[in-house]
């Protein structure tokens, strides 16, 4: 697994500290993600790619770029799920870029509706990519917290921009596909592409096909597996069983999240801390200008309870080309030397977990757990600054 590494200078002006406000500084991590940009280009343009499919909350022209350089190299069967707007514009780039008129895309819009007052993920906020091959029993996986937003090609305005300054994570896994994570994610796959593209996208359908699909094909995971997927909010009983488990028999408990102040989140973690377990949380200092007073209640709750609370100074700009934002959505379980993370598409919100399409992962494996709680800690100590230290959240 890779994380981005904006590489920004701190701004002369109050506040300080202000990430990625400048085309210098977004070139500068441009140059920083490039060997991401690549591994991740690599793999999506696999000269035996079969099949290739996507599932992104936004994307890029430049990811339609590479997407189009996949099927010309390949001619995969490609099938790609994005928001209305953003999806027109990589369709339109793909369209261009073939190199054939039978091209075997199938590119589905999903609603554009805000999911409610209380963040403003879209219902279809997923974050996840499938490769197979021809040949091969062994497919790739790739989910992320970020849109894809990676490229090998720089460009600077708001529809080309290219490799997030964000702070994201990207998550590489490779398995047979008669793995339990393997066959839940092609149920999810077949599930989006059975809808009468012709109707509107419906979540209720995708639900009922791909429970069909994980009972038939025997893809629940087990809390023995390294890697334990979770569709949200299809498997969100065995996704917080997983989850409340962890935060049992954890000691300590880490949380980088960009919206972490709900109360579904956030009583869990007043019930740990009432059991005695140390929790740090760090979240963007967004929340402290665009959060509604109710969910900031909360921030302010967990620190009266006992918990320890630092944010990033990043002022993003989602209507802004040039800005960026904390946008982790991870937590790390600690209990000895066993760590354990939660990772993957969905923001910690009530929302994130009842009503939105999301890939969310429970992870064991020790290569993937020590670089999540190494890059919460490299936060932690180096970027993340109190509340009384940031201007908008003092």
């Amino acid at each position: 697994m890779v994380f981005t590494k904006p590489q920004c200078q701190p701004s002369s002006k109050k506040p300080a500290d202000v990430f990625c406000k400048s085309i210098d500084d977004w070139k500068a991590t441009f140059q920083a993600n490039l060997p991401l940009a690549h591994k991740l280009e690599e793999l999506l343009t696999d000269p035996k790619a079969s099949t290739l499919n996507v599932i992104s909350f936004y994307l890029k022209e430049p990811f339609g770029t590479v997407l189009a350089n996949a099927y010309n190299i390949a001619h995969p069967q490609m099938l790609v799920v994005s928001d209305v707007d953003s999806l027109k514009v990589v369709e339109e780039t793909v369209q261009k870029q073939v190199s054939t008129d039978d091209m075997k895309a199938d590119m589905r819009f999903i609603p554009t509706e805000q999911a409610g007052a209380e963040d403003e993920d879209l219902s279809v906020h997923a974050k996840v990519a499938m490769i197979g091959r021809a040949g091969s029993p062994w497919y790739s996986i790739v989910f992320t917290s970020d849109n894809f937003n990676i490229s090998s090609t720089f460009a600077s305005t708001v529809t080309k921009n290219a490799n997030s300054a964000n702070f994201e994570n990207y998550n590489f896994i490779t398995d047979l596909a008669t793995a339990p994570i393997i066959k839940a994610h092609q149920c999810v796959f077949d599930a989006i592409g059975s809808l009468d593209a012709s109707k509107p996208f419906s979540l209720h359908d995708v639900g009922v096909a791909y429970e069909f699909c994980v009972f038939h094909r025997r893809a629940r995971a087990e809390l023995s597996d390294p890697v334990r997927f979770y569709l949200l909010p299809y498997d969100v009983d065995r996704a917080l069983t997983d989850i409340a488990y962890q935060a049992g028999k954890s000691e300590e408990i880490d949380v980088a999240g960009y919206n972490a102040g709900n109360p579904c989140l956030a009583t869990l973690m007043k019930g740990a801390l009432a059991e005695g377990k140390k929790i740090r949380l760090i979240t963007d200092d967004d929340v402290c200008q665009q959060l509604p007073p109710k969910d900031k209640q909360w921030y302010a709750e967990l620190e009266q309870s006992g918990a320890k609370l630092k944010f990033m100074q990043t002022n993003g700009d989602r209507f802004s080309a040039l800005s960026n934002r904390f946008h982790h959505k991870f937590m790390v379980f600690k209990q000895g030397n066993t760590t354990t993370v939660l990772s993957g598409s969905a923001n910690f919100t009530c929302a994130a977990f009842s009503k939105n399409l999301e890939t969310s992962y429970v992870l064991s494996d020790k290569k993937m757990t020590e670089v999540y709680a190494a890059a919460f800690d490299d936060y932690w100590e180096k970027q993340a600054r109190p509340r009384n230290e940031v201007e908008p959240c003092g």
